[in-house]
């Protein structure tokens, strides 16, 4: 349940959009937290056991109803690069022409994100670009393992490679509360699972309670007349730079692009309201319960397997 600064009934969220973590869930009830730093390993899970989870290629992908969707930005910046240093034109996959399109459309800008945070390179096998991305990668990503490829890429002839890492890391300044109990997470289906959480704790003369609570701000709220269509958007640490975590409940779009243009408009327009300064903050009753999302998810875009280039070069 939620309710903001400024609005007078509860609210209960319906769905979700999610950019780089979790899912955001408010409560007006007591909540038990203890402040903690520790971090949880994450899960290692292949996408073909995820039952309610899509990965898609591209912001313009359709989206299915009553899913959760992640964008693998990283796919389109390795794509970016077969498509500009190797194969020179837009890249034809016969028989995945949709797909192919789409992603020959939608070039990552990478000039949004600093230089620091990434690395994508294409190359062929033979004139080393294996060992030219194992070197680069322990340069600029010292902290992370080194990647390793199946041995068949040195043995097939002309084999080309495209490798694209993205790192970012996003800290809150104050470490939020661990939620103590299980937190009941509901689904579209109406199901209930118990899942672990992290929160702002509403009560208790503390300082660190007061600064968790001040990096948060409210970025867009809408009432929406009824208790079944309010809105809202929440960053949960607003001093984070150049990056930021949007944690948001509106209506579901037919894409992730779509879905994250409306959202700016709205927090573009919501600046303009006259009581924003009182609104963007949690009000005294206020707190956030946010659901842990944490795993190490592999894909495999199934569309292009075993499909064959139809570029001429």
């Amino acid at each position: 349940m939620v309710r903001l600064p400024g609005s007078t009934r509860l609210t209960r969220i319906k769905v979700l959009i999610v950019t780089l973590a979790g899912l955001l869930v408010a409560s007006l009830l007591p909540v038990a937290c203890r402040q903690t730093k520790t971090h949880a390993r994450a899960a290692e899970v292949d996408s073909k056991n995820l039952k309610q989870t899509v990965v898609v290629a591209t912001l313009d992908c359709p989206l299915a109803e009553h899913k959760n969707a992640i964008w693998c930005a990283t796919f389109q910046m390795a794509w970016d690069k077969l498509k500009q240093d190797i194969i020179g034109e837009p890249i034809q996959v016969l028989g995945a022409e949709e797909l192919a399109n789409r992603l020959n459309g939608a070039p990552f800008p990478t000039g949004s994100i600093e230089d620091k945070s990434y690395y994508a390179v294409a190359g062929f096998v033979q004139k080393g670009i294996i060992k030219e991305i194992q070197k680069e990668m322990r340069r600029r990503f010292p902290s992370e393992p080194v990647p390793t490829f199946d041995s068949r890429y040195t043995t097939f002839p002309d084999v080309i490679l495209a490798y694209a890492y993205l790192n970012i890391d996003v800290a809150f300044q104050y470490p939020y509360y661990t939620y103590l109990r299980a937190f009941d997470f509901q689904g579209s289906s109406g199901e209930k699972t118990g899942v672990t959480a992290f929160c702002a704790q509403t009560s208790g003369p503390s300082k660190d309670r007061e600064h968790v609570r001040n990096q948060v701000e409210v970025l867009y709220y809408d009432s929406g007349g009824s208790s079944d269509t309010a809105q809202f958007a929440v960053d949960p640490s607003k001093q984070t730079q150049p990056y930021q975590v949007i944690l948001a409940c509106m209506p579901q779009y037919s894409t992730l692009g779509e879905a994250a243009k409306a959202l700016q408009n709205k927090i573009a327009a919501f600046k303009n309201d006259p009581n924003n300064e009182a609104l963007r903050r949690l009000g005294p009753g206020d707190t956030l319960i946010v659901p842990d999302v944490l795993y190490k998810l592999t894909h495999h875009f199934g569309e292009l397997l075993g499909k064959f280039l139809g570029n001429q070069k």
